[in-house]
Formats: structure tokens, sequence, C-alpha cells
């Protein structure tokens, strides 16, 4: 290979690096989520003959940490929390950062019981370094812990499977996680309403919707409603029927991804063994003999064909917040206008619908969008390298801040129409689909710091949330809202049930249950401490006698 082609391959690759650590984590040698789905699963897919575990992990009440102690000091304590978690782990495991507060691990040569052997270690870990991840002496009702699950991958079960089933487990345990602490049955009236008090809150907490936001009279109506519609029916919980795994963006992705898994594999290896340098913050080729060699075999096209699928996101494959941030943001031509697209109800719809349908319906949801707007606007979909060193940058863009949230760029000669943006959204919302879209007030920037200010904190805008609001009382009507009640308050119907053996169904102690959770809701909309943190156990005994 001549030195010529060689430079270009190095600077290639540096680029690579620069997508595939998240950015929040290259220290720690976390990997991005855009090389996770687009590199990892495409080795580990076509690969069978490579054995091993993926484990995926959830942090716990991180919206409640970071409600407390700020959005930073919440970033903090999941970094060091992160910091523990490798530790735990062996060595030679790869980290991912799936989305804000989920993870991947992934253990070649491990079984499911290898991993839950580490797993078990991970909580109480965290316990015993509180004041370590909190950076100094912790507050009493600080808390920090991590719900995960593993599956097996190899030759008997694809890796794209195995994570989905990991995803959907973990799922499934935080949906009835308050049940966590009660082993067994217990005739403890407390213990009981203190399950059903934290089924409320982990059924609300699921929706992002604080019911202490309406008065008790406007919201209680509403919550009594709900609970005759489960009455009026079994309360067994129904299961969640996802659709295919073949039905998958990601998995159509990986499938029609062009990349040779030779080149996945030489571009994996020399990826792991590059270097986190300090003073600049990020990763760095280690150029040695063997890695020379190794760039030499790598097609030419696989680079660039990479860079490209690195710079968009995995599920709405528009472009990253990453890309632009590192590449566009500070070379456009300000002012400029921006609107934001935000989904709701994700929760919601992964616990009701799974994880494949809820990934479905929001690249669904992104098709439409970018569709609908490009007969107005003309994006610039251009492979990578066409753009990035265009100064000032004169296009429409559409980027993926995440999976849920879209922001449309445009320079100040495009103005953006209020009522384009209602029409369309409204036209992309006629389905039966849980997850809605809405849209924030069209916005002028005047420079690049305004727009990161306006990045980093769009999930606080006040027309956004009151529009996501609106649709959350409309879910909180419907069946499905029935069901994930159901799903929250299952094992609080369980002991109830077990408590009374034969005498569960009957009407008068129905009632009884249902009064009981109506109380339990109150006291959580009034924020009453003495019933919601510590149970007022004759309050609670003149309810079930």
């Amino acid at each position: 290979m001549n030195s010529k082609m060689l430079s270009i391959k190095i600077n290639s690759f540096k680029k690579i690096l620069d997508f595939s650590f998240d950015s929040s984590y290259k220290e720690q040698n976390v990997l991005s989520k855009q090389y996770f789905f687009n590199v990892l699963f495409k080795k580990y897919m076509k690969d069978i003959t490579t054995n091993g575990c993926v484990v995926f992990a959830d942090f716990d009440k991180l919206n409640h940490i970071n409600k407390t102690y700020g959005f930073e000091k919440g970033s903090e304590i999941m970094f060091e929390s992160i910091k523990v978690i490798r530790s735990i782990f062996p060595a030679s495991t790869k980290i991912s950062r799936i989305a804000g507060d989920e993870f991947a691990f992934i253990m070649e040569d491990y079984n499911l019981k290898d991993a839950n052997n580490y797993i078990k270690l991970i909580n109480p870990t965290l316990a015993n370094k509180r004041n370590e991840i909190f950076g100094g002496i912790a507050p009493n009702n600080f808390q920090i812990s991590i719900t995960c699950a593993g599956s097996e991958f190899g030759q008997t079960n694809n890796f794209y499977a195995a994570y989905k089933s990991a995803e959907e487990y973990v799922s499934l345990m935080k949906a009835t996680s308050h049940n966590a602490s009660i082993s067994g049955i217990s005739n403890s009236i407390p213990q009981l309403v203190s399950s059903i008090t934290s089924g409320l809150q982990d059924f609300f907490d699921s929706l992002r919707f604080d019911p202490t936001h309406n008065t008790q009279k406007d919201s209680e109506p509403i919550f009594a409603n709900i609970l005759d519609s489960i009455f009026q029916s079994t309360m067994v919980t129904t299961d969640t029927i996802d659709a295919s795994l073949q039905d998958s963006p990601l998995f159509c992705k990986i499938q029609n991804n062009p990349i040779s898994l030779e080149d996945v594999k030489i571009i994996d290896n020399l990826l792991q063994s590059s270097k986190y340098d300090m003073m600049s913050n990020s990763r760095n080729l280690v150029l040695t003999e063997d890695s020379i060699h190794e760039l030499g075999n790598i097609q030419y096209s696989s680079i660039s064909q990479l860079l490209d699928i690195l710079i968009r996101h995995p599920i709405t494959n528009e472009l990253s917040k990453e890309a632009f941030k590192k590449y566009i943001s500070e070379n456009l031509s300000y002012p400029i206008n921006i609107v934001l697209f935000s989904s709701t109800l994700l929760k919601p719809s992964n616990t009701l619908k799974g994880h494949v349908q809820t990934d479905i319906d929001i690249h669904q949801i992104s098709t439409l969008l970018h569709n609908h707007l490009a007969s107005y606007y003309k994006f610039n979909d251009s492979p990578y390298f066409s753009f990035i060193n265009l100064s000032p940058i004169l296009s429409n863009f559409l980027i993926s801040l995440n999976a849920s949230d879209t922001l449309l760029v445009c320079p100040a000669n495009t103005p953006i129409s209020l009522e384009l943006t209602e029409a369309i959204t409204n036209n992309i919302n006629c389905s039966n689909r849980i997850l809605k879209l809405v849209y924030g007030e069209p916005t002028v920037i005047n420079s690049h710091e305004e727009l990161m200010n306006y990045i980093n904190s769009f999930s606080q805008l006040a027309s956004i949330k009151d529009k996501k609001d609106k649709f959350k009382l409309e879910f909180i009507h419907s069946s499905d809202c029935i069901e994930l009640l159901k799903l929250h308050l299952d094992k609080s119907f369980q002991i109830y049930c077990n408590n009374l053996g034969d005498q569960c169904n009957s009407p008068e102690n129905l009632n009884k249950l249902k009064e009981l959770i109506l109380y339990s809701f109150k006291a959580l909309v009034n924020k009453k401490d003495k019933i919601y943190k510590n149970i007022n156990k004759k309050d609670s005994e003149e309810i079930i006698k």
C-alpha cells in the first residue's frame, strides 16, 4: 500500500474513532450506540462461531436523581457508577451506551451463569461506594442502582435475538420493581399499601407524568374511572406480543450493511487497541506493523461506508447529534431557524407493544416526518465527506437528537411555518400507535452557543411539555392505559388475593381493594409523606378490616 493511501486511511479511521466511542465516556472505553448497532451487531450476527453473553442495563430512577440534584450532577453520578461497574466485569468486556441511562455489555466466551455472577455484584458494590459515586458524603436518601439482564448468543441464538431478549426482560423487571423487596405473601397491610403506592409512582414515572400538577378535584375522577375499568375486567395482565425481529429497522439495517465481515473484524480489532489521550479527550489509533498491515487489508470503500453509517442514528437514519455538533453546528451561517419534533409515550409503548414494535413505530414516524418535510425543504442528504468541510453551511438538516427527538435546522432565509408544522404532525398522528408526535415553537437561533444551550435543554421546553401532557391525558383514558396500570399493580393484586384466598373475588373485598388503591392515589397526589413514605397503619386499617 502506498504512503498516500495509508495516510488517507489513517485520517479517515481517526474520524471513525470520533463516532465509535461515546463522547462522555471515551476515557472509560465506552462505545457509542452507532458503533454498537452498526459494527458489533454485524460482527456477532454474522460470526456465529463466537459465543458469549450480552447484558442490557438500565439505571433506576435516574430521573428522580436529576430532579433532586440537577442534570449535571446526575451525569457525574452515572459516569462514576459506570466506572465502578466496569471494574466489576472482566477487562475484555465491551461496554456501549445505548441511550441516556441504558448500557449494553458484551462478554465473549462467557455464559449466562458467568454473567449473572457479575450482575449480582453490581448493586451491592454501588451501595458500598455511594460516597465515592456521589463525590463526597452522600445524603442519607441518596441511592443508585441499575437493573440488568443477560442473554446468551452464538450458534443457537443470534445476537440480535439475545440483545432484544435481555432488553425486554429489563423492561419487565422495572415495571414490577416496586415489589422486589416483598418476599412471599405478607399479611402486613402497611406493606401492601406501600406496594400499591410504589406501583402507582412507577406507573406515573413510566408516563413521565406528575399527577400532582393537576388538582385532586381534576385527577381523582379520572383515576377512579381507570380503576372501575380494571375491576370490571379480569385483573390478569395481557402478555405483550412483540413484532417479529426480522421486521425491526435495526435488523434490516444490519442485514443490508454492505461492509464485509472480514473488514468489520479488522475495524473492531483496530478500535479496541486504540488509546485514550486525556489532553485531547480523544481516542487515537495505535500504529504498529500489525495495525498498518490490517489497514492495508481494509477496503477503502468500507471505511467511507462505515463513516456514513456512523454519523446517522441507527433507527431513524437521520444525521446524529454527535456528527452535527462536531462537524456542522460551528460552520452554520447564523442566524438559523429551528423547530423541534418530539415523540411521547415511549416507555408505555416499549412496555405494552414491545421494543421491536416501538423501534418500528419510531422508524415509521421518522420516515413520514422526513418525507413530509422534504416536500417543502430540500435536505442535504449527501454522504459524509461532501459537506463536513463546507463553510459556511447553507443547507437544511434533520438531526436526530435521540430516537424520539428530531431537530429541523434551516438557514435564515428559509422560514419555518407553524401551520405547516402542525399539519404534518397531525397527519402523522392519525394512526393507532401509542407513540405521538409533538412540535415546539419555531425559533430563531443567533449563535452557536445559543444552539448548544437549546440542544442541551430542549426537554424542558414548555411548549413541548404542554403538548405531551395533552397526549398523556388522552392515553390515561385509553384501554392501553388500563393494561399499563394493571401491569404496575400486578404483584400487589397477587399479594392481596393470596392473603384473602377464596374471598378475593367477592364484590365486597374487590371494592375494598379499589378503595385502598384510590386512597393511595390521593396520598400520592397530596404528597402526604406519612402515607406515601411511612404508611400510616391506623389509617389504612380503617379501609381494610
